[in-house]
């Protein structure tokens, strides 16, 4: 889906995606634990934040997404936290990050319109320090495809894959850096 599509739906993407968007926030934040410490001054790059559901650490977060809509939805949101901040950016291109500038990276239900995951997880790679933790849909019809490119784009990047959690709605998989 293009950003067109979600600058189109933004006024109700909170009340399509709320409960959906809540409950793999909540698996995120028990998967997180497992595997990195959040302390307060943790810096997470939240990758495809949509209107920032998943933004919602008690550390610092850095919201990006592609739809301009959205991302003033975010803003509006989390105007009071100074700890969060949101930019427009596309995952598609290199992000404005430094190397090693975020703990972790986290991106829910966002891989999947990637147009180079390969080049994705690079950048990713290059922006996170430990760990990236990504989901996608998995009854999407080309589940199959975008699960195979994710693996091949691990090994491409000589990343390691530590676990795959499947869930209802989205699949898990946390990658280490």
């Amino acid at each position: 889906m293009s950003d067109n599509y979600y600058n189109t739906i933004a006024e109700s993407y909170e009340n399509l995606y709320k409960k959906e968007q809540d409950t793999k926030l909540n698996l995120l934040k028990h998967l997180i634990p497992k595997y990195y410490h959040i302390t307060p001054n943790s810096k997470i790059l939240d990758a495809g934040c949509g209107s920032g559901f998943s933004s919602d650490f008690d550390c610092y977060v850095v919201g990006i997404d592609n739809s301009e809509q959205l991302i003033s939805r975010a803003k509006q949101k989390y105007n009071a936290n100074d700890k969060i901040s949101f930019i427009l950016s596309d995952l598609n291109k290199k992000l404005a990050f430094k190397d090693k500038e975020f703990d972790i990276t986290i991106s829910l239900s966002a891989i999947h319109h990637a147009t180079h995951l390969s080049r994705l997880l690079s950048e990713l790679k290059r922006v996170t320090k430990s760990f990236i933790f990504i989901s996608f849909p998995n009854r999407i019809t080309r589940y199959n495809d975008i699960e195979t490119t994710l693996m091949t784009a691990i090994q491409k990047n000589k990343l390691g894959l530590i676990a795959k959690i499947e869930h209802d709605v989205d699949n898990f998989f946390v990658i280490r850096i």
